[in-house]
């Protein structure tokens, strides 16, 4: 008996070790293009770990327009299209 009440305490500490297991956190972000006018003429969203992580994703957006770089209602960065 003793030797499976044994077998079960260890069965029972691997299961708590995985519950302390955390996923690695992801931010939500949009990208807009506005054109001329100032209205938004394209947008994307994604998901990256932090904003210097997104920053470099949307500057690949970047196509004769400034884009613009939020994560929910925070604004980021305005990435100038001369600037490149």
């Amino acid at each position: 008996m003793a030797g499976k009440t044994g077998s079960n305490r260890r069965a029972h500490q691997r299961v708590d070790f995985v519950g302390r297991i955390t996923a690695p956190q992801v931010n939500e972000y949009g990208a807009f293009t506005a054109g001329d006018d100032g209205h938004i003429t394209a947008s994307r969203a994604f998901v990256c770990a932090n904003d210097e992580d997104a920053m470099v994703w949307a500057k690949q957006l970047i196509d004769g327009y400034d884009v613009e770089l939020w994560s929910g209602a925070r604004f980021i960065v305005k990435l100038d299209h001369h600037a490149n």
